[in-house]
């Protein structure tokens, strides 16, 4: 160090040394070397004094003072320090508990800053990031917080560029880069309490911990049952952009991450400008659905929303209705539910159908089809109807399945065989539980029926004193006011189990308010008749005691007329209806114990589905553009739309043709380009797209439609620059001294 001193002095200052000095000082450096070489310690300990004192006597004044010699050095420390720390490892001490269970506030830690190459220090450029090892999937990591760069976090890395992550609750899938498909994270519930927020000796309830697989990579995450999530009760999709990571906090409910970080920004708002109501106003649909409703806005000056028609579509409908051990009989009501239908087996559907090729379900549904004593389908425009019949159970269903959620006959025979394999199991489980929802559309579920059968049904049977047997001696009087399943239906049900389904032209006649057919049987008559179209339908068996003719059948009806017309009107009547004054005080008529079911033996779940079509849709393009520049905006989407024409009435563009019509307009007031895109479906003549245009002009002047002074803008992913390192490990607490992350 002497040698290099005196050389770097003689270098700096040798005009002012003089030649003398300096070849004197250059012989003394040089026989240092020499000394230093030939490791003579007497001899060199002289020469390093002769060497000193020379500089000191003649060179004072080139030598570094004892404090700057210290302010170097401790200057170099610094920036040795200051390097390691921005370019190795650097300690960091948890301020939340966002990472409970792995870290609890408190925990001090050290950042490898190295493993992902290295950063410049005061900026977010990263070097030789290819040559290290690069950011993984399940590693935690330091970066600064993307809504505030001067603070610090800690997350686990989840999402990487190019994966989509879906959050459904607390369920989290990737789907990686270059992969079709979602995938869950393996979760594995583990048996033992949750530790506290701020000490892991220290336990809390209502939380669970599940052990987490991510890659190569498993780790404890916590979740407190009570807490509310970012995800309860939806869905979210988010897809990493490149330069970008998503993460997420170990306490799960607990934790400030991806999924819950927004700014505020004003921003043009297209979606005060054109409103469902505008367009229910204008066009003939009544439901539409927003697309863009959680966009970000990536350029707070332009806003683009679709407005997509939601319709119904009996394609996508899926009902099912069931008969419990009906008053007509299971034969009755399924030849009434499978009239116009072929006769099937399941077996023979599964045959006729390409969907199922796997040999368990193949197993599984030909299994079910010897139980099923019944099955007939027929196929319409929209749907599949199919009827089918459990003796054993004393069910009869039938189901409707639309050609979209059914494609063939396969996927019905999966349908049916789940329904009869659950009926099998509990024949009185309501239809809705029944018929499983289809995914990928939004049904609002009905349900009718299965509820009193008070009001709704009565049966009602007199017997001649000592004949309890004889059909002759019988009288049964049944009555269906509203039918859920339909009047028609039931009127047939009832003709089917009565006989007179099979006549080409029965017997009728007509009363004041009821149309009645009847037939003479074995045993006397059997009559059905209906009041009112849809109000109460009836079914009369009479025997040959009472109705010895056809008069007598008559006298009986017209008797019983005002009763059902009252009963027709009013639920709480139907029960009094058909008493024993109808068939005469003297004859010995007792009334059988009556049948009054707890529950109505019909019951129906209808699946209509809400289906956006997209051939009803209307766009609409809001952008803000400075004064000065609209002229020369508008001339851009003149010349991108080609052949479009004047428009007088918004003074802009206008152009209608087999895609739809367009309405471009400014407003220099609000410094506005507003572009409507409505489908010709939607928009079926001109004079539809012109008023929304007029609304949207009168809705631009107000800046409340307009512009969102406080629109929350999603930034939930960490931009790569930002990340400063992965923790590795905990040097503090001395009881978890140097535990490894995992």
């Amino acid at each position: 160090m002497l040698a290099k001193e005196a050389r770097k002095i003689v270098k700096k200052y040798e005009g002012r040394l003089g030649p003398q000095l300096s070849a004197s000082l250059r012989e003394q450096s040089a026989r240092l070397d020499t000394l230093l070489a030939q490791k003579d310690w007497a001899e060199l300990e002289l020469a390093c004094e002769a060497l000193d004192e020379e500089l000191h006597q003649k060179a004072s004044f080139a030598r570094k003072g004892a404090l700057r010699e210290t302010l170097e050095n401790v200057g170099i420390a610094v920036l040795v320090a200051l390097g390691l720390r921005s370019c190795f490892y650097e300690p960091f001490k948890i301020p939340s508990p966002s990472m409970v269970p792995t870290l609890v506030p408190g925990d001090h830690i050290f950042v490898n800053k190295f493993r992902y190459g290295i950063q410049i220090p005061f900026t977010t450029t990263v070097i030789g990031e290819d040559m290290i090892s690069g950011i993984e999937r399940g590693e935690v990591v330091v970066f600064r917080y993307p809504k505030d760069e001067s603070q610090d976090y800690i997350k686990r890395v989840i999402g990487l560029p190019g994966d989509t992550v879906r959050v459904e609750g607390d369920a989290v899938a990737i789907k990686r880069k270059g992969q079709s498909e979602f995938e869950y994270l393996e979760r594995k519930k583990l048996d033992r309490p949750c530790p506290d927020d701020y000490d892991l000796n220290a336990t809390i309830e209502d939380c669970v911990l599940f052990e987490e697989t991510l890659d190569d990579r498993t780790y404890v995450i916590r979740i407190r049952l009570s807490a509310q999530s970012a995800t309860r009760g939806r869905t979210r999709t988010l897809t990493v952009p490149e330069d970008g990571l998503l993460v997420m906090g170990d306490n799960r409910r607990d934790s400030e991450d991806s999924l819950q970080w927004f700014i505020n920004r004003s921003a043009v708002y297209a979606d005060g400008v054109v409103t469902n109501k505008d367009l229910r106003d204008f066009t003939d649909e009544r439901v539409f659905e927003k697309v863009g409703e959680e966009r970000h806005h990536s350029d707070p000056d332009r806003d683009v929303v679709e407005y997509i028609a939601e319709r119904s579509s009996p394609r996508y409908d899926i009902a099912l209705e069931l008969w419990r051990e009906p008053s007509l009989g299971v034969e009755a009501l399924y030849a009434e539910a499978a009239r116009g239908a072929e006769g099937a087996t399941l077996a023979s559907l599964l045959e006729a159908g390409d969907s199922l090729t796997g040999p368990g379900a193949r197993k599984r549904i030909s299994g079910t089809s010897g139980r099923v004593d019944a099955l007939a389908y027929r196929q319409s425009e929209d749907a599949y109807d199919l009827a089918f019949r459990l003796d054993e159970s004393g069910v009869v269903g039938h189901l409707r399945c639309g050609l979209e959620i059914c494609a063939t006959t396969g996927e019905l025979a999966s349908r049916v065989a789940s329904v009869v394999e659950a009926i099998e199991v509990d024949p009185e489980r309501p239809a809705r539980e029944l018929l499983s929802r289809p995914t990928g559309y939004r049904f609002v579920p009905k349900w009718s029926g299965r509820d009193g059968g008070e009001g709704r049904f009565v049966d009602t049977v007199f017997r001649r004193s000592g004949s309890e047997n004889s059909p002759k001696k019988t009288v049964r009087f049944r009555a269906w006011r509203e039918p859920g399943e339909g009047a028609a239906f039931v009127e047939g049900a009832a003709k089917q189990a009565l006989g007179l389904r099979t006549l080409e032209s029965p017997a009728s006649f007509e009363t004041a308010h009821a149309k009645v057919q009847f037939v003479a049987t074995e045993y006397g008559y059997a009559a059905v008749g209906r009041v009112g179209d849809e109000a109460l339908v009836f079914a009369l068996e009479c025997g040959g005691a009472h109705c010895t003719n056809e008069a007598g059948l008559k006298k009986l009806l017209e008797d019983l007329e005002p009763q059902l017309q009252a009963a027709a009107a009013d639920a709480s009547v139907l029960s009094r209806v058909f008493g024993r004054d109808l068939l005469g005080s003297g004859d010995g008529w007792t009334r059988a114990k009556p049948i009054a079911p707890e529950l109505y033996e019909w019951d129906r779940v209808t699946m209509p589905a809400r289906v956006r079509d997209t051939a009803y849709s209307l766009r609409v393009d809001v952008q803000h553009v400075p004064k000065a520049e609209l002229e020369t905006a508008m001339a851009a989407r003149a010349e991108a739309l080609g052949a479009a024409q004047a428009d007088p009435k918004t003074g802009g563009l206008g152009q209608s043709g087999p895609q739809g019509h367009i309405r471009v307009f400014q407003d220099a007031e609000t410094e506005a380009i507003v572009e409507l895109v409505c489908s010709p479906q939607l928009c079926h003549e001109p004079g539809i797209v012109d008023g929304l245009a007029e609304r949207a002009r009168e809705k631009l002047r107000d800046a409340n439609n307009f512009v969102d002074p406080d629109h929350r803008v999603e930034v939930p992913f960490v931009p790569r620059g930002n990340v400063k390192g992965r923790a590795e490990r905990i040097w503090f607490p001395f009881n978890r001294f140097w535990t490894k992350l995992d």
